[in-house]
Protein backbone atom coordinates (compact mmCIF):
# COMPACT_ATOMS: atom_id res chain seq x y z
CA UNK A 1 0.00 0.00 0.00
CA UNK A 2 2.84 2.39 0.76
CA UNK A 3 4.29 1.85 -2.72
CA UNK A 4 0.90 2.64 -4.25
CA UNK A 5 0.45 5.68 -2.02
CA UNK A 6 3.81 7.12 -2.94
CA UNK A 7 3.80 6.06 -6.58
CA UNK A 8 3.85 8.55 -9.45
CA UNK A 9 0.88 6.92 -11.22
CA UNK A 10 -1.68 7.80 -8.57
CA UNK A 11 -4.78 9.66 -9.84
CA UNK A 12 -7.50 11.42 -7.90
CA UNK A 13 -11.05 10.52 -8.93
CA UNK A 14 -14.22 12.42 -8.10
CA UNK A 15 -17.59 10.64 -7.82
CA UNK A 16 -20.88 12.52 -7.52
CA UNK A 17 -24.10 10.77 -6.49
CA UNK A 18 -27.56 12.19 -7.11
CA UNK A 19 -30.52 10.98 -5.03
CA UNK A 20 -34.05 11.41 -6.36
CA UNK A 21 -37.38 10.97 -4.58
CA UNK A 22 -38.99 9.12 -7.50
CA UNK A 23 -36.53 6.79 -9.26
CA UNK A 24 -39.30 5.67 -11.61
CA UNK A 25 -38.80 9.01 -13.36
CA UNK A 26 -35.64 7.62 -14.94
CA UNK A 27 -37.68 4.83 -16.51
CA UNK A 28 -39.83 7.51 -18.14
CA UNK A 29 -36.73 9.43 -19.21
CA UNK A 30 -35.36 6.32 -20.92
CA UNK A 31 -38.29 5.98 -23.34
CA UNK A 32 -36.87 8.39 -25.96
CA UNK A 33 -33.98 5.97 -26.41
CA UNK A 34 -36.46 3.39 -27.75
CA UNK A 35 -38.52 5.95 -29.63
CA UNK A 36 -35.54 7.17 -31.61
CA UNK A 37 -33.85 3.87 -32.38
CA UNK A 38 -32.65 4.16 -35.99
CA UNK A 39 -33.26 0.67 -37.41
CA UNK A 40 -36.41 -0.43 -39.24
CA UNK A 41 -36.47 -4.12 -38.30
CA UNK A 42 -39.72 -5.43 -36.80
CA UNK A 43 -38.19 -5.64 -33.35
CA UNK A 44 -37.24 -1.96 -33.28
CA UNK A 45 -40.50 -0.90 -34.93
CA UNK A 46 -42.29 -2.63 -32.08
CA UNK A 47 -39.97 -1.00 -29.54
CA UNK A 48 -40.97 2.41 -30.88
CA UNK A 49 -44.64 1.53 -30.51
CA UNK A 50 -44.00 0.17 -27.01
CA UNK A 51 -42.23 3.35 -25.93
CA UNK A 52 -44.89 5.62 -27.43
CA UNK A 53 -47.80 3.66 -25.96
CA UNK A 54 -46.21 3.54 -22.52
CA UNK A 55 -45.29 7.23 -22.70
CA UNK A 56 -48.88 8.15 -23.53
CA UNK A 57 -50.12 6.11 -20.58
CA UNK A 58 -47.61 7.64 -18.17
CA UNK A 59 -48.29 11.18 -19.35
CA UNK A 60 -52.05 10.74 -18.92
CA UNK A 61 -51.74 9.08 -15.52
CA UNK A 62 -50.77 12.30 -13.75
CA UNK A 63 -51.59 15.84 -14.97
CA UNK A 64 -48.33 17.07 -13.44
CA UNK A 65 -46.31 14.84 -15.73
CA UNK A 66 -48.20 16.07 -18.80
CA UNK A 67 -47.67 19.66 -17.68
CA UNK A 68 -43.94 19.06 -17.24
CA UNK A 69 -43.54 17.67 -20.76
CA UNK A 70 -45.60 20.53 -22.22
CA UNK A 71 -43.41 23.07 -20.42
CA UNK A 72 -40.26 21.40 -21.72
CA UNK A 73 -41.65 21.39 -25.26
CA UNK A 74 -42.40 25.11 -25.10
CA UNK A 75 -38.94 25.81 -23.76
CA UNK A 76 -39.97 27.48 -20.50
CA UNK A 77 -36.73 28.71 -18.98
CA UNK A 78 -37.41 27.66 -15.39
CA UNK A 79 -38.65 24.20 -16.37
CA UNK A 80 -35.63 23.59 -18.57
CA UNK A 81 -32.97 24.51 -16.03
CA UNK A 82 -30.83 21.48 -15.46
CA UNK A 83 -29.31 20.27 -12.18
CA UNK A 84 -26.05 20.44 -14.12
CA UNK A 85 -26.55 24.19 -14.36
CA UNK A 86 -27.51 24.57 -10.72
CA UNK A 87 -24.77 22.48 -9.12
CA UNK A 88 -21.16 23.17 -10.07
CA UNK A 89 -20.19 19.82 -8.61
CA UNK A 90 -22.32 18.02 -11.16
CA UNK A 91 -21.16 19.89 -14.26
CA UNK A 92 -18.35 17.43 -14.80
CA UNK A 93 -20.78 14.59 -15.52
CA UNK A 94 -20.98 14.00 -19.27
CA UNK A 95 -24.54 13.79 -20.58
CA UNK A 96 -23.56 11.33 -23.29
CA UNK A 97 -22.80 8.82 -20.55
CA UNK A 98 -26.56 8.45 -19.95
CA UNK A 99 -27.87 6.25 -22.81
CA UNK A 100 -31.52 7.12 -22.21
CA UNK A 101 -31.21 10.66 -23.57
CA UNK A 102 -30.40 11.79 -27.11
CA UNK A 103 -27.02 13.34 -27.58
CA UNK A 104 -27.44 17.02 -26.85
CA UNK A 105 -25.34 20.02 -25.98
CA UNK A 106 -26.62 19.82 -22.42
CA UNK A 107 -29.39 18.49 -20.26
CA UNK A 108 -31.45 21.60 -20.93
CA UNK A 109 -31.56 20.80 -24.64
CA UNK A 110 -32.28 17.15 -23.84
CA UNK A 111 -35.32 18.14 -21.78
CA UNK A 112 -36.64 20.27 -24.61
CA UNK A 113 -36.26 17.39 -27.04
CA UNK A 114 -37.93 15.03 -24.59
CA UNK A 115 -40.87 17.41 -24.40
CA UNK A 116 -41.20 17.23 -28.18
CA UNK A 117 -40.91 13.44 -28.16
CA UNK A 118 -43.70 13.22 -25.58
CA UNK A 119 -46.02 15.50 -27.55
CA UNK A 120 -49.45 13.88 -27.40
CA UNK A 121 -50.22 14.25 -31.11
CA UNK A 122 -46.79 12.99 -32.16
CA UNK A 123 -47.03 9.96 -29.88
CA UNK A 124 -50.41 8.90 -31.25
CA UNK A 125 -49.32 9.38 -34.86
CA UNK A 126 -46.05 7.51 -34.44
CA UNK A 127 -47.71 4.64 -32.61
CA UNK A 128 -50.25 4.22 -35.42
CA UNK A 129 -47.46 4.31 -37.99
CA UNK A 130 -45.53 1.57 -36.19
CA UNK A 131 -48.56 -0.72 -35.88
CA UNK A 132 -49.43 -0.21 -39.55
CA UNK A 133 -45.87 -1.04 -40.53
CA UNK A 134 -45.89 -4.21 -38.42
CA UNK A 135 -49.18 -5.34 -39.92
CA UNK A 136 -47.83 -4.78 -43.44
CA UNK A 137 -44.82 -6.96 -42.66
CA UNK A 138 -46.86 -10.05 -41.68
CA UNK A 139 -45.86 -12.83 -44.03
CA UNK A 140 -48.08 -15.26 -45.92
CA UNK A 141 -47.75 -17.78 -43.08
CA UNK A 142 -49.14 -15.24 -40.57
CA UNK A 143 -45.84 -14.56 -38.82
CA UNK A 144 -43.71 -11.47 -38.39
CA UNK A 145 -40.21 -11.47 -39.89
CA UNK A 146 -37.07 -10.12 -38.26
CA UNK A 147 -36.55 -7.73 -41.16
CA UNK A 148 -38.96 -6.36 -43.79
CA UNK A 149 -39.35 -8.79 -46.66
CA UNK A 150 -37.77 -11.65 -44.73
CA UNK A 151 -39.13 -15.05 -43.75
CA UNK A 152 -41.67 -15.28 -40.97
CA UNK A 153 -40.12 -16.02 -37.60
CA UNK A 154 -41.95 -17.57 -34.69
CA UNK A 155 -39.24 -16.26 -32.34
CA UNK A 156 -39.70 -12.56 -33.11
CA UNK A 157 -43.46 -13.09 -33.42
CA UNK A 158 -43.57 -14.49 -29.88
CA UNK A 159 -41.36 -11.67 -28.61
CA UNK A 160 -43.71 -9.02 -30.02
CA UNK A 161 -46.84 -10.82 -28.80
CA UNK A 162 -45.41 -10.85 -25.27
CA UNK A 163 -44.69 -7.14 -25.62
CA UNK A 164 -48.32 -6.42 -26.50
CA UNK A 165 -49.46 -8.36 -23.44
CA UNK A 166 -47.05 -6.49 -21.19
CA UNK A 167 -48.50 -3.19 -22.41
CA UNK A 168 -51.98 -4.46 -21.64
CA UNK A 169 -50.86 -5.64 -18.21
CA UNK A 170 -49.03 -2.40 -17.35
CA UNK A 171 -51.44 0.15 -18.69
CA UNK A 172 -54.53 -1.55 -20.05
CA UNK A 173 -53.32 -0.84 -23.61
CA UNK A 174 -55.03 -3.29 -25.95
CA UNK A 175 -53.01 -4.97 -28.68
CA UNK A 176 -53.88 -4.59 -32.38
CA UNK A 177 -56.39 -6.97 -34.06
CA UNK A 178 -53.67 -8.61 -36.18
CA UNK A 179 -52.00 -9.98 -33.04
CA UNK A 180 -54.69 -12.66 -32.67
CA UNK A 181 -53.90 -14.19 -36.06
CA UNK A 182 -50.17 -14.20 -35.33
CA UNK A 183 -50.87 -15.79 -31.93
CA UNK A 184 -52.90 -18.60 -33.53
CA UNK A 185 -50.02 -19.40 -35.87
CA UNK A 186 -47.43 -19.31 -33.08
CA UNK A 187 -49.61 -21.65 -31.01
CA UNK A 188 -50.03 -24.10 -33.88
CA UNK A 189 -46.29 -24.21 -34.51
CA UNK A 190 -45.54 -24.75 -30.82
CA UNK A 191 -48.07 -27.56 -30.61
CA UNK A 192 -46.54 -29.29 -33.63
CA UNK A 193 -42.98 -28.77 -32.39
CA UNK A 194 -43.71 -30.22 -28.94
CA UNK A 195 -45.54 -33.18 -30.49
CA UNK A 196 -42.56 -33.88 -32.79
CA UNK A 197 -40.07 -33.74 -29.90
CA UNK A 198 -42.21 -36.09 -27.80
CA UNK A 199 -42.38 -38.47 -30.76
CA UNK A 200 -38.59 -38.44 -31.08
CA UNK A 201 -38.35 -39.25 -27.39
CA UNK A 202 -40.60 -42.30 -27.83
CA UNK A 203 -39.12 -43.55 -31.10
CA UNK A 204 -35.48 -42.49 -30.91
CA UNK A 205 -34.82 -42.07 -27.21
CA UNK A 206 -34.01 -38.36 -27.58
CA UNK A 207 -35.02 -37.00 -24.17
CA UNK A 208 -37.51 -34.12 -24.20
CA UNK A 209 -36.32 -30.97 -22.47
CA UNK A 210 -38.00 -27.63 -21.97
CA UNK A 211 -36.20 -24.86 -23.86
CA UNK A 212 -36.23 -21.09 -23.60
CA UNK A 213 -38.82 -20.69 -26.35
CA UNK A 214 -41.16 -23.12 -24.59
CA UNK A 215 -40.84 -21.09 -21.39
CA UNK A 216 -41.63 -17.81 -23.11
CA UNK A 217 -44.59 -19.39 -24.88
CA UNK A 218 -45.94 -20.43 -21.48
CA UNK A 219 -45.26 -16.92 -20.22
CA UNK A 220 -47.33 -15.46 -23.07
CA UNK A 221 -50.24 -17.71 -22.13
CA UNK A 222 -49.98 -16.78 -18.46
CA UNK A 223 -51.44 -13.35 -19.20
CA UNK A 224 -55.21 -13.14 -18.71
CA UNK A 225 -57.23 -12.84 -21.89
CA UNK A 226 -54.69 -14.46 -24.21
CA UNK A 227 -56.12 -17.09 -26.56
CA UNK A 228 -55.88 -20.46 -24.83
CA UNK A 229 -52.99 -22.61 -26.03
CA UNK A 230 -53.38 -26.28 -26.86
CA UNK A 231 -54.32 -27.95 -23.55
CA UNK A 232 -52.08 -30.98 -23.99
CA UNK A 233 -49.12 -28.80 -24.95
CA UNK A 234 -49.56 -26.53 -21.93
CA UNK A 235 -49.87 -29.53 -19.60
CA UNK A 236 -46.73 -31.20 -20.96
CA UNK A 237 -44.64 -28.06 -20.77
CA UNK A 238 -45.75 -27.18 -17.25
CA UNK A 239 -44.93 -30.69 -16.04
CA UNK A 240 -41.41 -30.32 -17.39
CA UNK A 241 -41.14 -26.77 -16.05
CA UNK A 242 -41.72 -27.98 -12.49
CA UNK A 243 -38.77 -30.32 -12.77
CA UNK A 244 -36.43 -28.35 -15.02
CA UNK A 245 -36.67 -24.73 -13.88
CA UNK A 246 -33.26 -25.07 -12.20
CA UNK A 247 -31.73 -25.44 -15.68
CA UNK A 248 -32.51 -21.79 -16.42
CA UNK A 249 -30.74 -18.66 -15.29
CA UNK A 250 -32.18 -15.89 -13.12
CA UNK A 251 -34.45 -14.51 -15.84
CA UNK A 252 -35.74 -17.94 -16.78
CA UNK A 253 -36.38 -18.85 -13.15
CA UNK A 254 -38.32 -15.59 -12.68
CA UNK A 255 -40.46 -16.33 -15.73
CA UNK A 256 -41.04 -19.87 -14.45
CA UNK A 257 -42.23 -18.51 -11.10
CA UNK A 258 -44.63 -16.11 -12.82
CA UNK A 259 -46.02 -18.82 -15.09
CA UNK A 260 -46.61 -21.27 -12.24
CA UNK A 261 -47.98 -18.65 -9.85
CA UNK A 262 -50.48 -17.40 -12.41
CA UNK A 263 -51.43 -21.00 -13.09
CA UNK A 264 -52.18 -21.62 -9.41
CA UNK A 265 -49.05 -23.54 -8.42
CA UNK A 266 -47.96 -21.13 -5.69
CA UNK A 267 -45.96 -23.75 -3.84
CA UNK A 268 -43.50 -24.32 -6.67
CA UNK A 269 -43.43 -20.62 -7.54
CA UNK A 270 -42.49 -19.72 -3.97
CA UNK A 271 -39.81 -22.44 -3.94
CA UNK A 272 -38.30 -20.90 -7.06
CA UNK A 273 -38.25 -17.43 -5.51
CA UNK A 274 -36.35 -18.71 -2.48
Amino acid sequence: LESVKNGDTIQNVDLSVRVVSRPAWYAVASLPYLQEYPHECCEQTFHRHYANALAAYVAKSDPRIRATFDAWKKGAADALRSPLELDDGLKSIALEMTPWVREAAGETEAKKRMGILFDETRIASESRRCLTKLEQEITGDDLLPWFPGGRGSREISLYILIGFERLKHLGGIEGPPFAKGVCLTVDMLERDDVAARLRREREEGVKFHLNGYDLRWLYLHSFPGVLAGDEATVKTLKEHLRGEWTDFGVEGAALAAIVLARGGDLRTAQAIMK
